[in-house]
C-alpha cells in the first residue's frame, strides 16, 4: 500500500494550524503591547515564549520537514512512503495561512459569545485578546501532546480570564468551550460521515 493523500494533507494541515497559530497569537500580543491598549498577559516573558513556540510548531509545519513526518507516519502505519513528489508555492501557502487565520477568528468569536452568556457586556473588550489566548491554549495543547490537549488548555485559557471573570466564571468559561467545541466537532464529523456513506457506492466503502 502506498502513502494516500489524505495522510499527508492531514499532518500538513494539522502542522501548518497549529503554526499559524502561534503566528497569530505573537501578532496579536505583539500590536496589542505597542498599541498600548489591553495586554494579553501580564507575564513579562511572553513575548520571548511566543517567539520560541513560532519556531517550535513552524519549522515542522514547513513543507520539506511535514513531508518527510508524514512519509515517517506512513512508514509505521504499514505504508509505502514511496518517493511521490509534493510542491507547495509560496501562494498555496499563503492561501492556506489566511484560510487557517480565519478559522482561528471564528474560534476566537466563539469563546468571546460564550463569555456573553456567561458574564454579559464583558466579552467584547476580550476580543482581541481572545485572538492570542484561543490559539496559544490550543498550540500549547498540542506541544503538550495531551489528548485532545485536554487539560493543558483549559488551564492556560482559565489562566487567561482569570484577571477579567474571576475563577469561578474563568474556569466555566474554559470547561464549557470544551463542551461546545467537542459537540460541535462530533456533529459536524457525523454530519460528513453520512453525506460520504450517501456519496460513495457500497462496494467503495468495502461492504456488500
Amino acid at each position: 500500500r502506498s502513502m494516500t493523500i489524505g495522510l499527508a494533507t492531514g499532518m500538513i494541515e494539522v502542522l501548518w494550524t497549529m503554526a499559524v497559530g502561534s503566528m497569530l497569537a505573537l501578532i496579536v500580543a505583539c500590536s496589542l503591547e505597542w498599541a498600548g491598549g489591553f495586554a494579553v498577559s501580564t507575564d513579562p516573558w511572553l513575548v520571548p515564549k511566543l517567539l520560541a513556540i513560532v519556531a517550535i510548531t513552524l519549522v515542522p509545519a514547513w513543507p520539506s520537514w511535514s513531508i518527510r513526518l508524514a512519509r515517517a507516519s506512513a512508514r509505521r502505519l504499514g505504508f509505502d512512503a514511496g518517493d511521490n513528489p509534493f510542491h507547495f508555492s509560496a501562494r498555496q501557502l499563503a492561501s492556506g495561512a489566511m484560510v487557517v487565520a480565519l478559522g482561528w477568528l471564528l474560534l476566537s468569536m466563539s469563546l468571546i459569545a460564550l463569555i456573553e452568556g456567561i458574564a454579559p457586556g464583558s466579552a467584547w473588550k476580550l476580543a482581541l485578546p481572545a485572538l492570542a489566548w484561543v490559539p496559544l491554549a490550543n498550540v500549547g495543547g498540542f506541544i503538550a501532546s495531551t489528548p485532545g490537549g485536554l487539560g493543558v488548555r483549559e488551564y492556560l485559557l482559565q489562566q487567561a480570564l482569570l484577571p477579567e471573570l474571576g475563577p469561578e466564571r474563568a474556569l466555566l468559561a474554559s470547561l464549557l468551550l470544551r463542551i461546545v467545541w467537542t459537540v460541535a466537532e462530533v456533529a459536524s464529523a457525523l454530519v460528513m460521515w453520512l453525506l460520504w456513506r450517501k456519496k460513495i457506492p457500497a462496494s467503495a466503502r468495502g461492504t456488500s
